[in-house]
């Protein structure tokens, strides 16, 4: 009697998660029931199947970001764009081939990841089928092309202890961070390269508002006991709360002090000491506003890009200049001076890089504190946090 409680209860031990696992899965399951020992098999197919679903999006992330790599080594190669980004990436991720021709990057395709995992089954005792289709290759969002893929999954003992069926629709993001833009290749004969790293939104922000004078100036701000050992005091702006005349030869002051006497460029506030140090900030003295503009001086000086209305990751393969994916754009700003290097600028032409490759001249403004060749298209000023106060004809 004892024992048969005892099996009784293991079996209910070991038939929740089996039924548990049924329910999740929404699929077709035959095999389960009383018998302990198929029961415990079942349950071991379905976690091995957990681990190879696992596996299988980490193979699409591998298996996708090398397609997308031969993509852009094959625009860099041939000095043209592809006729259909989608479809070559697809191409490459099911045959190594683009255009029919076998890429030397790709050692393998999805196909021979889905071969290897079904022998592992079948070493194990299971036999695994699967049927793939790519419904899609397209981008919901600037940082990552999505592998849709339809999956109709078969798995059951070689004993015929079990089966199991089930069809699911995956949607597996891989990433483009780090990847070269093609777009930069294409539209300067290959002189210049950029590679796709993100920079976060918050690309100006007002810190402060005050009462000030002296125009506007620009600098690194530094908050130190002993200012006036510093160096390039033209290049620092002084955040302290009490100043006099010495510090004028500061780029500016913020203070909280009456600083009437200062020669350069201030901004009085109770709130000095919320502006952040060794921060790259503009003092706008007239206005009495101090402003962090940190993010968008690293946007242009570190070559970093943000989402936008500009051509996405997928269009830039193609040479577009437009985006052919709502809310999957991505922006970056030229830089003037490498241009000037390596193949002449156009200072007339915004620093927005779609803009700067496209021929259409629009209404331009240069941007308190940054460099003196930036400049930002009327259309932009808001997508890039510069209002009246910071742009300037």
């Amino acid at each position: 009697m004892k024992k048969g409680i005892f099996y009784s209860i293991l079996t209910i031990i070991i038939l929740i998660p089996i039924i548990m696992l049924s329910v999740n899965y929404s699929e077709t399951l035959r095999g389960y029931g009383t018998d302990i020992g198929s029961n415990v098999r079942l349950k071991s197919g379905l976690y091995f199947l957990d681990s190879v679903n696992e596996d299988f999006e980490r193979a699409v992330k591998i298996v996708g970001r090398r397609s997308i790599t031969a993509c852009i080594n094959n625009v860099i190669e041939e000095g043209k764009g592809l006729d259909s980004a989608e479809d070559s990436i697809i191409e490459l991720f099911e045959n190594k081939t683009l255009n029919g021709t076998p890429s030397e990057i790709m050692d393998y395709n999805i196909y021979d990841w889905i071969n290897k995992s079904d022998a592992i089954a079948m070493k194990r005792g299971f036999i695994l089928e699967r049927e793939m289709k790519i419904v899609s290759v397209s981008m919901e969002d600037p940082w990552n092309v999505i592998f849709t893929i339809e999956l109709n999954i078969k798995l059951k003992d070689k004993e015929n202890l079990f089966s199991y069926e089930k069809n699911l629709t995956k949607e597996i993001p891989v990433s483009i961070e780090g990847l070269e833009d093609t777009l930069y290749i294409l539209n300067t004969g290959g002189k210049i390269t950029r590679k796709i790293a993100k920079q976060e939104d918050n690309l100006i922000e007002k810190i402060l508002d005050g009462t000030g004078g002296n125009g506007w100036n620009s600098g690194i701000s530094i908050k130190i006991d002993d200012p006036q050992s510093l160096s390039d005091k033209d290049e620092k702006v002084f955040i302290n709360a009490t100043t006099d005349s010495s510090y004028s030869s500061f780029a500016g002051v913020v203070t909280m002090s009456n600083s009437t006497s200062l020669q350069t460029t201030y901004v009085l506030s109770g709130s000095w000491d919320s502006v952040p140090n060794n921060t790259r900030i503009v003092v706008e003295g007239n206005e009495g506003e101090v402003w962090n503009i940190e993010n968008l001086y690293e946007l242009h000086e570190k070559k970093l890009y943000i989402g936008g209305e500009g051509p996405s990751f997928l269009d830039r393969l193609e040479n577009k200049l437009e985006n052919s994916y709502p809310g999957a754009g991505l922006e970056s700003l030229v830089d003037k001076n490498e241009m000037a290097e390596k193949m002449g600028y156009y200072n007339d032409r915004s620093n927005v890089d779609y803009i700067y490759f496209n021929t259409t001249l629009l209404n331009i403004y240069r941007v308190k504190g940054m460099p003196d060749k930036l400049r930002i298209d009327e259309q932009h000023l808001d997508r890039y946090g510069v209002n009246n106060t910071l742009s300037y004809a």
